[in-house]
């Protein structure tokens, strides 16, 4: 996907893309930081999109916008998936990618590990076998990383403690652990479990000592990624905002302590170890895109005022910030 143009005012950049439907070129229109951007789907388009817009006076033709809608409406027919009966198109399975395997083999791990420890019972063995480091029935444990035994780093996610806890992190490891593993496959998804559970464990562990577990971490990591997948880039993500006030509504609640005791530190550093995961994707589509023009007397200028003013120009275009900043909050109060 490429940038080809950018226009103030919506219906030039409406006009333009129904010339290059008509003309079989694939494009969608984005409005971002104040303007409206003309995105071509398919590179391959780019030289011949160029010359069109180049010719390009500002407006289409009724006809053109007719045939371009007709167009439109053919392609999504086409594209639009069966409806399953029994699934939600809109909020349910549909949502999360096909079920890969490390994806099953976390769940599944975290379910067992679950049941077996009595959710979180600290007079299990399993519990402690799986701790960041060694602690015995009477509770005492080192102070210190036992690094002969690294894979301790990771085994504190597959413990949960309750049901809710265990239901809560099950069902956003399979709608964004999905995501990643079916689109991008197991490796990358590997990497963000490992980047995003490791720095947590190491920190939080320092803060509040070994009683501390879930996949929370890697939630958070795989949302925070996921998300800048979803909004930077054209690579088939789906996170809706729907999606981000229920994650990050609920990193508040457990910031505030109302929800008993919770590893913040965690939660806080996944999800800012998953954002810089994706940063790439942001700096590329920052670099690309069109910024607000609010010179003096320009269409931005005159028309854009108030609170949107201040979110087209400081708020969304530093959306990753803006999170990155409440996690460190997150993590001087927690």
């Amino acid at each position: 996907m490429r940038h080809l143009q950018s226009y103030d005012d919506p219906e030039q950049a409406r006009g333009l893309s129904d010339q290059l439907e008509v003309e079989g070129i694939e494009n969608e229109v984005r409005s971002e930081e104040g303007g409206h951007a003309v995105w071509i789907i398919d590179e391959a388009d780019l030289e011949a999109a160029t010359e069109l817009a180049s010719r390009y006076t500002g407006e289409a033709s009724r006809g053109s916008r007719a045939e371009a809608e007709r167009i439109r409406a053919e392609r999504e027919a086409a594209a639009r998936p069966v409806r399953i009966p029994g699934l939600s198109q809109r909020g349910g399975l549909s949502r999360g990618g096909p079920l890969g395997p490390l994806t099953l083999a976390l769940i599944v791990l975290c379910v067992a590990v679950s049941l077996l420890s009595g959710l979180g019972d600290r007079s299990s063995p399993i519990l402690r076998a799986l701790l960041v480091v060694p602690i015995t029935p009477d509770g005492y444990y080192l102070d210190r990383i036992d690094w002969t035994q690294p894979w301790r780093l990771l085994t504190p996610m597959l413990i949960h403690f309750g049901i809710l806890h265990l239901v809560f992190n099950m069902f956003w490891l399979y709608r964004l652990g999905g995501q990643i593993e079916s689109l991008q496959g197991a490796r990358v998804f590997l990497g963000i479990v490992a980047l995003t559970q490791i720095p947590g464990v190491l920190v939080q562990f320092e803060t509040s000592g070994p009683l501390f577990g879930g996949m929370s971490g890697v939630v958070y990591g795989s949302f925070g990624y996921a998300w800048m997948q979803a909004r930077y880039t054209s690579t088939g993500y789906v996170v809706t905002d729907q999606d981000t006030m229920w994650i990050m509504g609920w990193f508040v609640v457990c910031a505030t302590g109302l929800v008993g005791h919770i590893a913040n530190v965690q939660h806080a550093l996944g999800l800012v170890f998953g954002l810089l995961a994706g940063m790439p994707a942001y700096l590329a589509f920052r670099r690309s895109s069109a910024r607000v023009a609010f010179e003096k007397g320009s269409w931005a200028d005159l028309n854009i005022r108030g609170f949107q003013r201040f979110k087209r120009v400081w708020f969304d275009p530093f959306v990753p910030l803006w999170f990155v900043g409440l996690a460190l909050v997150v993590l001087v109060v927690g």
